[in-house]
């Protein structure tokens, strides 16, 4: 529980950095345009963009997590973001906070990128094997619905 929480928060610090980004001039807002879901096994958030290490939609059970990435391009105004772990059995396993992308007034953002994850390894999932899904929405709209499989480790 302890590490779920401290992983909302740095998701919650980097959405704050990224918002506070070079923001470009615009005096027309241009539509935002939604990438799609990338998922994989961790983030290298070592640059000014976080970037997927290991992409995949097949998991095992003894991973670490799953990360979940979506891309954004010509971000204007404000707007929130909130991720949904929907399990096998169609419930839902996970929802996020509500996470706010902001941008002044008169400019944009042409790219964000923000992520979010779910942990496996000695949790529930460990145990909820099966086809998973993760849905993003943005302002209450749902924008993407991405599917992974989550088995159970072969024995080397």
């Amino acid at each position: 529980m302890v590490r779920r929480i401290h992983l909302f928060i740095g998701f919650g610090v980097f959405l704050l950095l990224l918002s506070c980004a070079s923001q470009k001039m615009v005096k027309n807002a241009p539509t935002p345009k939604f990438n799609g879901i990338v998922l994989a096994k961790d983030v290298d958030a070592s640059g000014t963009v976080g970037v997927p290490v290991e992409p995949t939609s097949h998991f095992y059970n003894n991973d670490i997590q799953v990360v979940a990435f979506l891309s954004i391009e010509d971000v204007t105004g404000s707007h929130k973001l909130r991720w949904e772990w929907i399990a096998p059995d169609g419930g839902i396993y996970l929802v996020s906070n509500d996470y706010s992308i902001v941008v002044n007034k008169g400019k944009y953002l042409p790219k964000v990128t923000a992520w979010h994850r779910i942990t496996i390894n000695y949790e529930p999932a460990a145990d909820t094997l099966g086809e998973w899904k993760v849905a993003v929405y943005v302002d209450d709209e749902l924008v993407d619905v991405k599917p992974f499989t989550l088995t159970e480790k072969a024995d080397s």
